[in-house]
């Protein structure tokens, strides 16, 4: 079904959401900038907690994703064809390992949280990314092309 002028019914409410939609990534973009611009308050947050953060999110976290895809592999819980296996694998394991960043700020401020806090442990995530994220994708890369 089409209108007079030969368009879908719906296409300007279609064209408005796919417009919303590709601002979202730029909007979230923006609001890290902005949060990581201010600089940490290392008062915001107490040391130990911080350190637990980035432990948490950029060691523990890829060492989850490597066990699930060894997992995975071991029991032939896949259907992946035969060439496509090392990028799967390493796209699994290589999103466990980038600092939490844009969804923590949104959902931080859309509930009111403490947004000092927040930024101080998202920077000091991405302080600590050079030397973790060298590390885990080396062992991602290792890992994903033993697998196969």
């Amino acid at each position: 079904a089409t209108t007079r002028g030969g368009a879908p019914p719906f296409e300007w409410l279609y064209s408005a959401l796919v417009h919303l939609g590709n601002m979202a990534v730029p909007l979230n973009i923006i609001l890290l900038g902005c949060t990581v611009a201010r600089g940490p308050k290392w008062r915001a947050l107490d040391h130990r907690c911080t350190l637990a953060v980035v432990v948490g999110k950029m060691v523990l976290m890829p060492m989850v994703g490597v066990a699930c895809v060894c997992v995975i592999e071991r029991y032939e819980l896949h259907s992946i064809p035969a060439p496509w296996h090392e990028p799967f694998y390493l796209a699994a394991m290589v999103t466990t390992a980038t600092p939490s960043a844009n969804n923590l700020l949104v959902l931080t401020e859309l509930a009111g949280g403490d947004r000092a806090a927040m930024s101080t442990a998202i920077i000091t995530q991405y302080i600590f990314a050079p030397v973790l994220l060298t590390v885990s994708l080396t062992v991602f890369v290792i890992v994903a092309t033993n697998l196969v």
